[in-house]
């Protein structure tokens, strides 16, 4: 159960032109329950889920000194949102043992689950402009029942290495945008998004640990948010997909030291949709999907007065990215890399520590995230946190 009223100063000027106070009061009860267990055959698990929710959202917002709207009659609006939803589950799980078949295969495993789910939406809400008599408006509902799965081999030619390979379907679940709208279109459900993954890959455990793999996404139906010159919402670009490779290596080198690094490499590729400003042909990059990254760090602990002492330093790096699907060149997030550090004092048994640390050392600057809306003569950036410092003391029982 939870209530919540902020006020959003959406355009970032002194003027009331993108001011809103949004109320949102959602009820929201889960149940899930699950039976495992063994057998010769190997591990298995089956469960049930239901789960259902409320949610109403009140938002009323003034735009008074913005010519663009006033010119028009739009001073003020007011967002309304009711929604329903019910979902309901059964999944299964098994984790077969190929040793039960042929003892020469003891090294291989074969992991399949399932997963069938219903789900229905119920939603009545749009915008309510001031004076003028616009009314956006929907009033409708969603159902959906789908399938998911896996399925996965596992090699293990030592207690330390596996290999695998995962083919899996998933599904997020369609819905509806609740934003301030002004054309009936914003408010048409969105469509469920489906992702068929496929992944490789190999993990090494020991004084020297390793994970390596390498993945291929296909999305049907991908949601994503649009921004366009007088207009946002959510909707489904019809095909999407993601190559990468992520590896990393970690290495106890000496008695309290521990090196660690590694870096993905990613390619994206939205196909052709529709956006407010007009059609977007194949080829955009999904949002916040950098082409490089990658992470280094070093810590050391020593025993010190019968305590431990521990230092550490990090540093990540990440590629330029979009921050929507039309990739506009406005928001987009430049390349950056953060460096953080941090000095400790540990119990023995690390039953408490006393931390202190430095955050963005270097005070990088990049943009979080954005608002372009160019027809009404405004738009903001958001920007990370900027170099910070603090303590910390935690007890961990």
């Amino acid at each position: 159960d939870f209530e919540r009223q902020f006020h959003i100063d959406v355009d970032g000027t002194p003027g009331d032109q993108f001011n809103f106070v949004q109320a949102d009061t959602v009820e929201q009860i889960t149940q899930e329950v699950r039976l495992a267990g063994s057998s010769g055959l190997g591990d298995w698990l089956a469960g049930a889920f239901y789960g259902e929710d409320t949610i109403e959202v009140d938002t009323a917002g003034l735009h008074q000194d913005n010519p663009a709207l006033a010119g028009f009659g739009l001073n003020s609006s007011m967002i309304t949102a009711d929604q329903d939803s019910e979902s309901a589950a059964l999944f299964a799980n098994m984790d077969w043992k190929l040793s039960a078949f042929a003892p020469a295969l003891a090294p291989f495993t074969v992991t399949t689950g399932v997963r069938y789910t219903d789900e229905t939406r119920d939603y009545v809400g749009g915008t309510t402009w001031s004076p003028t008599p616009l009314v956006t408006s929907e009033d409708s509902s969603i159902t959906d029942k789908n399938w998911s799965w896996k399925a996965g081999l596992n090699f293990k030619p030592s207690s330390a290495q596996l290999l695998y390979a995962n083919v899996s379907k998933g599904v997020k679940s369609g819905g509806y945008f609740s934003g301030i709208t002004l054309d009936n279109e914003q408010l048409t459900p969105y469509k469920p998004e489906e992702l068929l993954a496929y992944e490789v890959g190999y993990k090494l455990g020991g004084t020297v640990g390793v994970n390596a793999s390498v993945f291929y996404y296909d999305y049907r139906d991908k949601q994503t948010f649009v921004r366009g010159a007088v207009a946002q919402y959510i909707g489904n670009v019809d095909k999407a997909e993601t190559q990468g490779l992520d590896f990393d290596v970690t290495w106890r080198a000496i008695d309290g030291l521990t090196l660690a690094g590694g870096f993905g490499l990613l390619r994206t590729e939205l196909g052709a949709f529709d956006a407010p400003a007009g059609p977007v042909p194949k080829g955009n990059e999904l949002p916040n999907s950098p082409e490089l990254t990658w992470m280094a760090k070093a810590r050391y602990e020593l025993p010190l007065f019968g305590f431990l002492a521990a230092a550490q330093a990090d540093a990540h790096y990440a590629d330029a990215t979009f921050k929507e699907a039309t990739n506009d060149p406005w928001i987009k997030s430049d390349q950056y890399t953060i460096v953080n550090a941090r000095a400790s004092f540990l119990a023995p048994e690390r039953t408490w520590e006393f931390a202190l640390w430095g955050r963005n050392l270097t005070d990088e600057l990049y943009v979080s995230q954005g608002l372009d809306i160019a027809a009404f003569g405004l738009g903001n950036r958001n920007y990370n946190a900027p170099r910070t410092f603090g303590a910390e003391l935690s007890w961990r029982f």
